[in-house]
């Protein structure tokens, strides 16, 4: 979710680090979602901008909007499509792009994007023990080539409660298409309460796909190419229902600690 797509992933991952860093400014007026009994409507952010979650009669997500506010207010507008079964199948937003998922036997296989009804890339899905264990990523050669390549690939390892555990990436060389093992984030010390922002913190391309449904503590992220290490913890507070209503952050930046706190609405 754009917790999650506007948050800075510190060492050019941005896919690993979508409940992180928010990097906007110039708050916005919010536009409140209509209140769904137990439901998340609504994360803010300590900048002020936010993520507002709509639903239908059947208790699915029928839009997410996410505010911007840099570097000025904008909303992009997240439309969510369902098949008879409840699984989702398409995901358009109002930039004139989409997400089509594809099934087998009603387990997540693929999903293509599109821009302007163009395909821009898509992504193929392993399981293991009935969990997602590879993502392949392929994207087009170029405006005047045609076909797709190979370009990169996730794995996922889990614990045995089911939790992410850890997830690495990787590129491929152009010449040889070797995989290059580029970054990785270890997820520790799950606090063993239910995560709201499970179904939604990486709805594009995985939506419907259980990754961690318990908050977690602490993520340590490592460029596998200069060994760099960044950890980040989370601190959370909740409300009498056991959902939590804020999660604070704290990492380091140029060598100074840093504060950030997301506020969670129901």
């Amino acid at each position: 979710m754009k917790t999650m797509k506007r948050l800075t992933v510190l060492v050019c991952c941005s896919m690993f680090l979508l409940t992180m860093v928010s990097c906007r400014k110039n708050p916005v007026t919010p536009i409140e979602p209509a209140p769904v009994a137990g439901k998340l409507t609504k994360l803010e952010y300590q900048d002020g901008a936010y993520d507002s979650i709509y639903y239908n009669s059947q208790g699915l997500i029928s839009k997410i909007v996410n505010h911007y506010v840099v570097p000025f207010p904008y909303n992009e507008i997240h439309q969510f499509e369902y098949d008879a079964n409840n699984k989702v199948t398409r995901i358009s937003d109002n930039n004139g792009e989409s997400y089509e998922y594809k099934y087998i036997a009603g387990r997540l296989e693929a999903v293509l994007h599109f821009k302007a009804g163009v395909k821009e890339d898509y992504r193929f899905y392993e399981y293991q023990n009935g969990k997602l264990s590879l993502v392949e990523e392929y994207y087009r050669i170029g405006l005047t080539t045609p076909g797709y390549q190979l370009s990169s690939k996730l794995e996922y390892f889990y614990y045995a409660d089911g939790n992410l555990k850890q997830e690495v990436s990787y590129s491929f060389d152009p010449q040889t298409m070797a995989p290059i093992k580029d970054f990785s984030i270890e997820h520790l010390d799950y606090d063993g309460k239910a995560n709201p922002t499970d179904p939604i913190s990486r709805f594009l391309y995985l939506y419907q796909v259980p990754m961690a449904t318990k908050n977690v503590g602490k993520l340590v992220t490592k460029d596998e190419r200069s060994g760099r290490l960044t950890e980040f913890t989370f601190a959370y507070t909740y409300n009498n229902a056991g959902n939590p209503v804020t999660k604070k952050m704290t990492y380091l930046r140029g060598g100074q600690p840093v504060e950030e706190t997301i506020k969670y609405y129901y």
